[in-house]
């Protein structure tokens, strides 16, 4: 059986301050000029996902909260750079 842990908003905020703040920081990586090249980005993505599941580890959140780094990312990259082409 799997434990469902509640957490305040307060913590919540924190939490979800943490991930914006991971993933403005690879966006603005994709945005910058010149563009990197695909194996800069996938680089870059490889970091700054284990950056956020590294501290999901730490703060005790759950294998869905750390899958939502990779979850945001897809809707982005659709939203941002998919419909562009």
């Amino acid at each position: 059986m799997m434990e469902t842990r509640v957490v305040d908003r307060k913590t919540a905020k924190k939490h979800t301050k943490k991930l914006n703040t991971i993933l403005s920081q690879f966006f603005a990586f994709l945005d910058k000029t010149p563009k990197p090249s695909d194996e800069e980005v996938r680089s870059e993505f490889q970091r700054r996902e284990f950056e956020w599941k590294l501290y999901c580890l730490t703060n005790a959140l759950s294998v869905q909260t750390s899958l939502m780094f990779n979850a945001k990312v897809s809707y982005e990259w659709e939203r941002k750079y998919a419909r562009k082409k």
